[in-house]
């Protein structure tokens, strides 16, 4: 049998593989919530004309993704130091997992702004 002493002085490292193991499964959230000015701009004129736009969540286990008719779309302060947001439908959206038609391809509005999402493809499949 171990002396006690030896089984505690492995505790940081067992808590430390814990930590990663459960915070991985949340590693997807909020990629792209919050941007700056600019990149919030630019993404509303990248969707501005579009009747529709998909989001799909690959890290969040999505099967398929979600049709959303636009409505209204617009780019909004947070209230929080330099950071802005892009709410479609009054509903402020992740843009690692929204995607827009361009040239017969369904495109990740993240990686259009040089960001590249975890997980995320670049292109999704017509389903």
């Amino acid at each position: 049998m171990r002396p006690m002493h030896m089984i505690f002085a492995k505790l940081p490292f067992v808590a430390a593989v814990l930590v990663v193991i459960f915070s991985s499964n949340f590693a997807h959230a909020d990629q792209m919530m919050w941007m700056t000015e600019e990149k919030a701009k630019t993404a509303v004129g990248l969707l501005n004309g579009q009747a529709f736009v998909r989001y799909f969540c690959a890290p969040c286990g999505d099967e398929r993704s979600e049709m959303i008719v636009i409505e209204s779309i617009e780019s909004a302060y947070t209230g929080s130091r330099d950071f802005w947001e892009v709410a479609i439908n009054g509903e402020a959206r992740d843009l690692a997992y929204t995607y827009f038609r361009q040239e017969g391809k369904w495109v990740n509005v993240a990686y259009k702004l040089n960001f590249v999402p975890y997980e995320s493809p670049i292109y999704l499949e017509e389903f």
